[in-house]
């Protein structure tokens, strides 16, 4: 008898044992409940301000985009330098184009322009050797090679018709016109 409620008590005792092993593992479901609310809740309350905060930084970058493309960058007589002021233009344009953008990406073409002294063939060649400074400044900020280019007028496209020394300081530039493109 005594073999047979050992018998008994084995047999009752294994299943018993097998229930205990296999929740050992296991957490009660009301904190398995809590932590995958946490685990819901604390992305969505991350991620919205995130969200907004990159929309209303695209909206920023495109509206100072803008505004600095109306700006334009003037040089000296019969030179190609960058002057001071057009560096400090050049250096707020190169930040913003050298941000990567979420849906899109901005190319500048770059108009080089002189005044009317000197030849049509040396006022090519000298607004371009100025739109190619003004890549190369943005360039050094980290702008994509393919998003500028560059083109010269020369003479031929006048910010200001004349033949006195405002009118030619006027039209020695280079202009930024920008060309958003969805990747």
């Amino acid at each position: 008898m005594k073999a047979s409620k050992m018998k008994l008590m084995l047999l009752a005792g294994i299943p018993l044992v097998s229930l205990m092993i296999g929740c050992a593992g296991k957490k009660p479901p009301v904190e398995e409940a809590k932590k995958t609310e946490v685990k819901k809740e604390a992305p969505a309350k991350v991620a919205a301000p995130i969200k907004e905060a990159k929309s209303a930084n695209l909206i920023k970058v495109e509206d100072l985009l803008a505004e600095l493309m109306a700006q334009k960058v003037y040089f000296d007589f019969d030179k190609s330098e960058l002057t001071e002021k057009a560096k400090e233009i050049l250096a707020k344009v190169g930040k913003i184009l050298s941000q990567p953008m979420e849906k899109e990406v901005i190319n500048i073409l770059i108009e080089g322009h002189t005044d009317e002294m000197g030849t049509g063939e040396y006022n090519i060649a000298l607004g371009e050797k100025r739109a190619l400074k003004v890549k190369e400044y943005l360039e050094s900020y980290g702008v994509s090679v393919a998003q500028l280019k560059i083109i010269s007028f020369g003479e031929e496209k006048k910010a200001k018709e004349g033949h006195d020394e405002q009118s030619n300081s006027l039209n020695r530039r280079a202009e930024l016109k920008a060309e958003s493109v969805k990747k």
